[in-house]
């Protein structure tokens, strides 16, 4: 990526082809270290400012189930566990009751959460002690004894952003450094919320910011 004339030049590369995106504004919604390595060659400090914050390894745990045997209706859109609690998983989330097609019709689909700056070594276990770590966890906390037809495990080495002390001088940074480059925008959980609706909500935002600024007098209507 690079700046030319004010725009940004963007090289891409799919299926051994090249092509080139000559763009007025770009938003970069990636995880904070994915933009620090594609903004390293434009500013190097707004780089370093974006790879100061942190990640924790996470595994996520999909279980699927017969809808009929889980003695549980899954109304609802799942739980977290507070630290407190000492559970080996962070959570879990309800999938087939949050999200329409994610499992066939009399099937349930559970996802649990595993690592996390809690016990960040439980997120690399191997797949089968992953699977059987949750399915003991589902037992204790929701008491499902039935065993899943479908199970896999997914490990992401940095899934998710640790907001710590300080946040918001690095957030500042970023900011101070982004007023350098007009028509750059990043948009992703690194920065002001973790949960699916910040993300949609600054998204929002970076919609609404973008179109003020590349179209003023549209705006003012």
């Amino acid at each position: 990526m690079k700046r030319r004339d004010g725009r940004f030049l963007l090289s891409l590369v799919e299926r051994g082809l090249r092509g080139e995106i000559d763009a007025d504004a770009l938003v970069l919604a990636t995880p904070a270290y994915a933009a620090a390595s594609a903004l390293g060659s434009i500013d190097p400090s707004l780089a370093e400012a974006l790879s100061a914050i942190p990640y924790s390894p996470v595994s996520v745990v999909a279980l699927g189930y017969e809808q009929a045997g889980l003695g549980n209706p899954l109304d609802g859109f799942g739980f977290l566990i507070p630290r407190g609690e000492k559970r080996k998983i962070l959570g879990a989330l309800w999938d087939s009751s949050v999200f329409p097609n994610r499992a066939p019709q009399g099937k349930a689909l559970i996802r649990a959460m595993v690592g996390g700056v809690r016990n960040p070594e439980l997120a690399e276990l191997p797949a089968e002690e992953l699977i059987a770590l949750t399915r003991a966890e589902l037992a204790a906390t929701m008491g499902i004894a039935g065993s899943p037809m479908l199970a896999r495990a997914f490990f992401h080495e940095k899934g998710i952003p640790q907001y710590l002390v300080g946040h918001g001088k690095v957030l500042d940074r970023i900011d101070g450094r982004l007023h350098g480059i007009p028509g750059l925008y990043l948009n992703s959980n690194a920065y002001r919320g973790i949960a699916l609706n910040d993300c949609v909500l600054q998204s929002r935002l970076a919609a609404e910011r973008i179109a003020k600024e590349l179209y003023p007098s549209s705006a003012q209507r």
